[in-house]
């Protein structure tokens, strides 16, 4: 989630910067992707402990 966090801040920071483009679709972009890999991070990691305890 901090990933998500700099890129955003990187997005507008980009405000104050002459050879960039500030765009608002980055930032939602940006919140799409990082909730896309926090829910396959949560999937994967469930299913692993899900795995583990069948083993026993």
């Amino acid at each position: 989630m901090s990933f998500t966090g700099a890129m955003i801040l990187y997005e507008i920071c980009q405000l104050w910067m002459p050879q960039r483009t500030f765009d608002l679709k980055d930032i939602v972009a940006s919140v799409l992707g990082g909730l896309f890999s926090y829910l396959v991070f949560r999937l994967v990691n469930s299913s692993k402990r899900i795995a583990g305890a069948d083993q026993h």
